[in-house]
């Protein structure tokens, strides 16, 4: 899982004799030999392509004596499945994009007004953390980092820069050379987080 919700899966299915040897028997297949019911459901996936392969593998009498081994034929069959929609990219995405822009539109208020643009940046914070919960009831159980969880931290990362940054020009003395500082930090901030936004997007686009 490590690209969820992008993530697709193959389940390979061997059959192994291993009561004969590669020289009394030998298993020659092809595509057609391997077929699925046309009624075959799995929920949030769809059968995409399937497989066959064939040979010979070892199989391994002793663990402690790699010499006691014996080959065996074996016959591979492969399923590729593919998620049958993008419900799940939309239901975890869309609501962190939200929250981004709304942490974002608040570079584009108005200077003097520090308080409405230190509550907006708060409650995107807040909203971000709190939909973390959501978001982990619709991952699967496991200890590594996913895709999903690398864009939260990502997105994370640029709401609490912004809400930092909201708080120091905040306490701002805004005189006629503070108000100019405050707008070169303020658009500056705006632009690295539009940059690191259209970075990443591009990034999963041509990945």
């Amino acid at each position: 899982y490590h690209r969820f919700p992008f993530d697709d899966h193959r389940l390979s299915l061997m059959v192994a004799n291993d009561s004969i040897t590669p020289s009394e028997a030998y298993f020659t297949v092809d595509n057609s030999s391997f077929s699925s019911a046309e009624k075959v459901f799995a929920a949030n996936w769809k059968l995409h392509t399937t497989g066959t392969l064939w040979g010979y593998s070892d199989l391994n009498l002793d663990q402690n004596d790699p010499h006691k081994s014996v080959r065996r034929p074996v016959v591979a069959y492969t399923i590729n499945f593919v998620k049958s929609g993008l419900r799940s990219i939309i239901i975890i995405f869309l609501p962190l994009f939200i929250v981004l822009l709304l942490a974002i539109f608040t570079l584009l208020m108005n200077i003097d007004n520090a308080p409405g643009r230190l509550r907006g940046s708060t409650g995107s914070l807040t909203a971000i953390l709190s939909y973390r919960f959501v978001v982990d009831r619709m991952m699967p159980s496991i200890g590594y980092f996913t895709t999903t969880d690398a864009i939260y931290a990502l997105w994370f990362l640029l709401i609490f820069m912004v809400f930092l940054l909201q708080i120091a020009i905040g306490r701002m003395k805004l005189n006629a050379r503070g108000t100019l500082l405050a707008e070169r930090i303020n658009t500056a901030g705006f632009f690295f987080c539009m940059a690191v936004c259209v970075t990443l997007t591009t990034w999963f686009l041509l990945r």
